[in-house]
């Protein structure tokens, strides 16, 4: 039988202790004589019950060591299935206390930090935080609510650093103090790319956008020659007022009624 916890199994052997004695007493005070008999009869009653007891409290006892071991099995599977679960992720996670030492990893976190699992445990998380970064991570460690997430950059114990999704969450003892961290990781630095190469895209197509000029308004133009005074109230040829104010671009050639009015005759034998 499973170790009985401490108040019955006091009380039990307490009960066997006063029966052992009963039973050393009822055989010094056999005798022949009435008194004797009636004495030993006597006790004899008394250890039965006793002995009674014994059972009941025995058999109580069993009971309790019964749920006993049944309640510690389920919590033994309970925790298997918490670390099967935390083991094999497909996201890095990780345990540290509230100063950020890792106390627990899952595969998927030694894999992305590029070091052996059992290599985590007592390293501070700040070792795998890119130097640039280590007062911004404590900064957020010391502000850190029941549940927060930012991003920073990771840097791996190999190969280049890399952005990361960090999400925490405060682990709590049964009086609700903070005793440790769960630590989520997630690599964006394929998002942070493309988030990046759309913002310069964004920014040349607004360069782009400030360097396409329009002509709006109403615009001065001579009658005669043609010309357009600008706002400076200087007389410009056409061309170039709008050359200067737009993308546009000239050519010169000449149009069939001008060729007529300036080369008549010659247009004429042609």
């Amino acid at each position: 039988m499973e170790r009985l916890r401490g108040r019955d199994k006091d009380l039990f052997e307490e009960q066997i202790e006063a029966a052992d004695r009963r039973l050393e007493e009822m055989k010094q005070t056999v005798g022949e004589s009435p008194e004797q008999v009636a004495s030993t009869r006597e006790a004899m009653e008394e250890l039965s019950i006793a002995l009674e007891e014994l059972h009941v409290a025995a058999e109580e006892l069993r009971q309790q060591n019964d749920e006993l071991i049944g309640t510690r099995q389920a919590l033994e599977d309970e925790r298997q299935r918490y670390l099967e679960l935390f083991e094999f992720a497909p996201d890095p996670y990780l345990v540290t206390d509230s100063r950020g030492v890792i106390q627990e990893a899952n595969r998927a976190a030694a894999s992305l930090l590029g070091v052996p699992r059992d290599f985590l445990t007592g390293k501070p998380l700040i070792l795998f935080v890119a130097e640039e970064r280590h007062k911004e991570f404590y900064m957020r460690l010391e502000q850190l609510q029941d549940r927060t997430t930012w991003e920073g950059e990771m840097k791996p114990r190999e190969g280049g650093q890399f952005w990361a999704l960090v999400t925490t969450a405060w682990v709590r003892d049964d009086q609700g103090r903070r005793v440790g961290l769960r630590w989520l990781l997630r690599d964006i630095t394929s998002r942070r790319r493309l988030e990046e190469e759309r913002e310069h895209l964004l920014y040349e197509l607004q360069d782009a956008l400030s360097n396409i000029k329009t002509l709006q308004g109403l615009l001065p133009i001579c009658a005669s020659c043609k010309k357009i005074r600008d706002d400076q109230g200087y007389w410009t040829q056409i061309e170039t007022y709008i050359k200067e104010r737009s993308q546009a671009t000239f050519t010169h050639g000449i149009c069939p009624a001008c060729r007529k009015r300036l080369y008549g005759e010659l247009t004429a034998e042609k």
